[in-house]
Parts: structure tokens; sequence; C-alpha cells
């Protein structure tokens, strides 16, 4: 399937948790990888697959932990968030389920378990 008219009229291209804060914020970006330091895309891949003539489409990697913006004004009233929330960029699936679990202090802690691999193991 040949999607070069919708990508020659795109304006970005984000995954949906970058659409969801592009909205809540306004900031048009992405998070690093996994959180990690802050490293653009591999701008070297995008020929491979036809795409080097759309880097205007992918926006500003972010480390994970730095605020992206605060809630708008319309971002509040849809969401119920107070306006001027701060909103970071992201955090990796452990830290987000440590915060989750209340884990706020020196002293406290979670066992955290996971499955990861290929399926076949």
């Amino acid at each position: 399937m040949d999607e070069t008219r919708s990508l020659s009229c795109a304006a970005a291209v984000l995954t949906a948790k970058n659409f969801i804060r592009l909205r809540l914020t306004n900031a048009e970006a992405a998070v690093a990888p996994g959180g990690a330091a802050a490293r653009d895309f591999d701008l070297s891949l995008l020929p491979m697959f036809g795409l080097g003539g759309y880097r205007r489409l992918l926006p500003p990697v972010h480390r994970s932990e730095t605020i992206a913006g605060a809630a708008t004004t319309e971002a509040a009233s849809a969401t119920g968030l107070a306006e001027g929330t701060p909103v970071a960029f992201g955090a990796g699936d452990t830290p987000a389920s440590v915060i989750g679990a209340g884990i706020n202090h020196q002293g406290a802690f979670v066992i955290l378990s996971s499955r990861r691999g290929r399926g076949d193991q």
C-alpha cells in the first residue's frame, strides 16, 4: 500500500502516548526509548524503508523525566486535571509500576515480576 499522499499531508508521526501528550500540552515530541538518555531517531534507517524524505515528521526526542509542558485550559476542562499541571514525557514500565505501587519513600519496596524473552521459552 502506498501511503505517499498521506505522508505528504501529515504534520507529524506520533505514537499514541505522544499524541496524548500533544493534546495535553501542545508539545509535539517523543520520549527516548526505554526512558534512557535522550537519543534521536536513527535517520540512516529511513531511506532503507523509502522514507528518506520524511525526517520532518519525526518529533524531537527527550528524556522521560523531562517536563514536556503544562496541561492547557482545554486539556484541564476535558480531563479534570488542574490547568498548569506539569506533564512529563513519560516513564518506562518499571518506574511507572513502582510509582503506581505507591513506593515513594525510603524503606518502601515492591517486588515486580515479568516474563520477558521469546515466546518459546
